[in-house]
């Protein structure tokens, strides 16, 4: 018989550890293991989250639909892969499913340096390999329809507003005092999106490919740009985050697993995930290549800045990286209400509705005529603008 885990047989030192049958493959967290098995591990690490979420078995014959982001990195589409797989083995168990995929690619092309120029390709290509699934494809310029935000830009480019929602983007990102600036709104832009395609196509919930790294990342970012009061929010899943998200509950299925593991399992995949991925895009997904750390410092951003230095901890040190999501998940939001009044770009609270006396409004941060801003997107989006 194999060794169990953690017994293996000394004889077979160098075979997997899990099967002790195959030659490893991959090296995870110490744990050598071989391709079946490592792709196994990647697999149930995500269908057991999944399978905790109370959407994840139909009750009912009302079948709920998720939105997928798809970047075309290689979290977003293993995360596309896996769910494949196991919507696929619920209609074999039950004939049907807990819930249905509309998967959604954000062209940032006109914004974004980051972004592929043509994704047209390899998103026919994915939706012939995946054609269970519905798919959309919107230009981040959509974002311009909503009212609050097309106010909120005008009121910045007032003096020379362009003609075309393409050219207010990029008059906007280009007037911008900083790198971090530019990635900062981009990113904001992109999520109050989602959540607008979400709530106008009546999906119940976002599905993200954001791993354990991508989240601890993302903690440190936020609160060295002044959204420290976001950090609760930020790494809850599904319900703990909706108030935050317009909402709508954002899911993290893939929040255990590390970001090299991910990468490693495209590659490993049969068939392959990396020709489906966008060509360069190293081990960032998503919004990370938005994040990607430039050649020169000068145009480096604290986002890309934190991707470059968790890229060394979970090589060297990945359960420091598990440490600061958990340690950030202890932290506890106060429930702001239906009266709060929330930053007109990124949505977190700048005030609240009452005080605890119910007083009238608690003063938040932000300019007349502009709607309200946080401490963060004051940062990014100067009056000087």
């Amino acid at each position: 018989m194999p060794g169990r885990r953690g017994q293996a047989d000394p004889a077979k030192a160098h075979l997997c550890r899990r099967c002790q049958e195959n030659e490893p493959a991959v090296t995870v967290r110490t744990e050598p293991l071989c391709r079946n098995c490592f792709i196994n591990y990647i697999h149930t690490k995500v269908v057991k989250r999944v399978g905790g979420y109370k959407f994840a078995v139909c009750h009912s014959t009302a079948q709920r639909t998720f939105l997928l982001p798809l970047s075309l990195g290689a979290s977003s589409l293993t995360l596309l892969h896996i769910l494949d797989g196991y919507l696929k083995g619920q209609i074999e168990r039950t004939g049907r499913t807990g819930f249905a995929l509309h998967v959604l690619h954000i062209d940032t092309s006109s914004a974004s340096p980051h972004a592929p120029t043509d994704p047209g390709s390899l998103l026919s290509k994915i939706q012939d390999r995946y054609p269970a699934h519905t798919y959309s494809s919107i230009p981040l310029s959509d974002i311009l329809s909503d009212p609050s935000v097309a106010d909120l830009i005008s009121a910045y480019l007032s003096s020379a507003p362009p003609t075309t929602p393409t050219s207010t983007l990029t008059t906007l990102l280009s007037a911008l005092p900083s790198p971090t600036s530019r990635a900062d709104v981009l990113q904001a832009l992109q999520t109050k999106l989602l959540i607008s395609f979400a709530v106008r196509h009546n999906l119940s919930a976002v599905l993200l490919g954001h791993s354990t790294t991508t989240l601890a990342e993302r903690v440190l970012a936020e609160t060295a740009k002044g959204r420290g009061g976001s950090l609760p929010f930020v790494v809850a899943d599904g319900e703990g985050n909706a108030e935050g998200n317009g909402g709508v509950p954002f899911y993290y299925p893939m929040r255990d697993l590390l970001r090299k593991e991910i990468v490693a399992h495209a590659a490993l995949a049969v068939p392959p995930l990396t020709g489906l991925c966008v060509a360069g895009t190293g081990t960032g997904t998503g919004k990370e290549r938005e994040r990607e750390v430039p050649v020169s410092m000068k145009n480096s951003t604290i986002d890309g800045l934190m991707v470059q230095y968790f890229e060394g901890v979970e090589r060297e040190y990945p359960s420091i990286v598990a440490n600061v999501v958990r340690t950030a998940g202890k932290l506890v939001g106060e429930g702001a209400g239906e009266k709060a009044v929330r930053c007109a770009l990124c949505g977190m609270v700048v005030a609240l509705g009452e005080d605890l006396h119910g007083q009238g409004v608690v003063e938040g941060e932000g300019e007349e005529g502009t709607g309200r801003l946080c401490h963060g997107c004051k940062r990014s989006l100067p009056k000087a603008v």
